[in-house]
């Protein structure tokens, strides 16, 4: 009896223990979940924290490569001020050098000179028909200097250059420049010039402040890329080809590895070559996706970012698109229509605030370098003689530009005028002002009667104005007269058409390429009615240093009309 009622009191002990322990397991889980969730919480606040000393460590190394950059901006000055000053210490002691040896000189000359004073009398007399004899020798030096001057007049200030077999007069005008302050250099306010080299596979830029023109400064501090005078002309897209995620040195860094076959984009290289006159099958290969003016103005974009910063940290109080004269340098063989998308460009990059904006100027490469040469190499060598013939060779990424040259003149491209506004500012002009016409220029004129058409299905006529091969001025005018349909008429309009055929008859014939839409507004004027009919159109071509501009007028009153002119490009033919 005893016995049953022991196991009765153990077995209900074991069903306690049994509740207790499901009880303590309950709560075992219960305290799991609560500890997970706070590990949770608490993984969360320690993430958070570490994104925050993550970005705080990410701007902290920010500011020191931005602190690096400016040390390493003062550290090149002051190594340039240290040469500088070096080179003046040098010369400071040659001139000390010449003065003592002048002094010697002089204080032997002087001993000699009182020695024979104190001797006799007859060597005395001796002494002075030498002193007079040498002043005769003196007078003669100097009339033969002035012959030789009367005998060689000023020679004719000009510069040959061949280019594809053909001779090109360059002129070099000698003209007096204005004085130059900051009223006078540039009626648009410009107060710093940059200089951009666009090209295929290397870009890069220099720039000076217009009063201090013989300082310019080449960078050679680019994003990632440190001592380089350019960074590639490289764009590393993101997979939409929509966002520009890096350019440049960086953007050739994030190739993808064939090996981890990482699903990235490649970089897009070469793009520039797309706007030349290249075949098809020769120009690189773009994606679907990215069009290559979209990849010219994103990269004038990054490095036009990149340039504002340099001119905002170098200058203060420079409005970039007010007081910035931007000059691009562009292949010679572009033509109008290459420029013009250039400057569209250019303009969608947001380098300058009109697409017509005056702070943008082109120069073509090979006339940069040889205004270079001229200033430079053949003054070095002493090579500025009539007849020197010299060849420019540009060697670049993608592309090998060569041109002859031939110096008629013996002098620099243009002349030095000091400023008169005490400011020590002094300027050098070359002007390149006559050329070559690389094309036959001339517009589309009604055609002959459809019984009259060619084999060859041609049948609009082609009006010549300016043959290929002509010696062209800078802004000269090549004019011609048309008659309206009708006195009354209100508008009218030209197709202007090119080939590199000298005796072209017909705008549909093989050859021959559209360059664009000429218009007048004929009666879109205060003064026409005044003018009376319009009985004749004149109108004028003007071959301007890079561009190509048109004028109309009404040849009997006088009148100029308003016109436009609006580039096809070869894409949309």
């Amino acid at each position: 009896m005893d016995l049953l009622k022991k196991f009765d009191e153990l077995n209900n002990r074991l069903s306690t223990l049994l509740e207790e322990n499901k009880e303590l397991k309950r709560q075992n889980k219960n305290f799991q979940e609560e500890n997970h969730v706070l590990k949770e919480k608490l993984n969360e606040r320690d993430y958070e924290n570490l994104q925050e000393e993550n970005k705080k460590l990410k701007q902290h190394v920010l500011n020191l490569e931005h602190q690096k950059n400016d040390q390493l901006r003062k550290y090149k000055n002051l190594q340039e001020e240290n040469e500088s000053l070096n080179m003046r210490e040098t010369q400071f002691q040659q001139h000390i050098q010449n003065l003592e040896k002048q002094k010697s000189e002089q204080f032997e000359i002087f001993s000699q000179n009182l020695e024979k004073a104190l001797g006799k009398l007859r060597l005395d007399d001796l002494h002075e028909d030498n002193v007079n004899n040498s002043k005769k020798d003196f007078i003669l030096s100097s009339d033969e200097l002035d012959e030789d001057n009367v005998n060689n007049p000023e020679k004719d200030e000009s510069l040959n250059y061949m280019k594809d077999s053909t001779i090109q007069k360059v002129t070099i005008k000698k003209e007096l420049i204005p004085p130059i302050d900051k009223s006078s250099f540039n009626k648009d306010n410009i107060r710093v010039v940059v200089g951009l080299d666009f090209g295929t596979t290397y870009s890069g830029f220099s720039y000076c402040h217009v009063a201090d023109s013989e300082n310019i400064t080449t960078n050679d501090q680019w994003p990632e890329n440190f001592g380089n005078l350019k960074t590639n002309t490289v764009l590393q897209y993101d997979y939409e080809y929509d966002r520009v995620e890096s350019w440049g040195l960086p953007a050739l860094a994030k190739r993808p590895s064939r090996r981890k076959n990482e699903n990235r984009k490649r970089p897009v290289e070469l793009f520039k070559l797309h706007l030349s006159n290249l075949s098809e099958n020769l120009k690189p290969h773009l994606p679907n996706e990215l069009d290559y003016k979209k990849a010219i103005t994103d990269y004038l974009h990054e490095i036009g970012k990149f340039i504002k910063e340099t001119i905002e940290l170098r200058f203060q109080g420079i409005d970039f698109h007010k007081h910035v004269l931007l000059v691009l340098t562009v292949p010679t063989e572009y033509l109008e229509k290459d420029i013009d998308i250039m400057r569209e460009c250019v303009h969608n990059a947001g380098l300058i605030a009109k697409r017509c904006s005056n702070k943008l100027q082109f120069t073509t490469e090979s006339e940069a370098a040889a205004i270079y040469c001229m200033q430079n190499v053949l003054k070095e060598h002493d090579l500025l003689t009539s007849g020197t013939i010299f060849m420019i060779v540009d060697c670049g990424g993608g592309t090998i530009d060569i041109t002859i040259r031939k110096l008629i003149g013996n002098n620099q491209l243009g002349e030095v005028t000091e400023s008169t506004e005490n400011d020590n500012m002094k300027v050098t002009r070359c002007l390149i002002t006559t050329r070559i016409l690389k094309y036959t220029y001339g517009i589309k004129m009604e055609g002959d009667p459809i019984e009259r058409k060619l084999r060859n299905g041609c049948i609009d006529r082609f009006h010549c104005i300016a043959k290929r091969g002509t010696q062209v001025d800078t802004n000269e005018e090549f004019t011609t007269f048309f008659t309206p349909l009708s006195p009354m008429q209100a508008k009218v309009c030209f197709k202007i058409y090119y080939t590199t055929k000298d005796d072209a008859k017909y705008c549909d014939e093989p050859g021959m390429t559209l360059l664009g839409k000429f218009g007048v507004y004929l009666a879109d004027s205060d003064e026409s009615s005044k003018s009376g009919l319009l009985d004749k159109l004149f109108f004028a071509f003007i071959f301007g240093e890079m561009v190509i501009s048109f004028i109309a007028r009404n040849e009997i009153s006088g009148q100029n009309y308003k016109t436009y002119f609006e580039v096809i490009p070869s894409d949309s033919l």
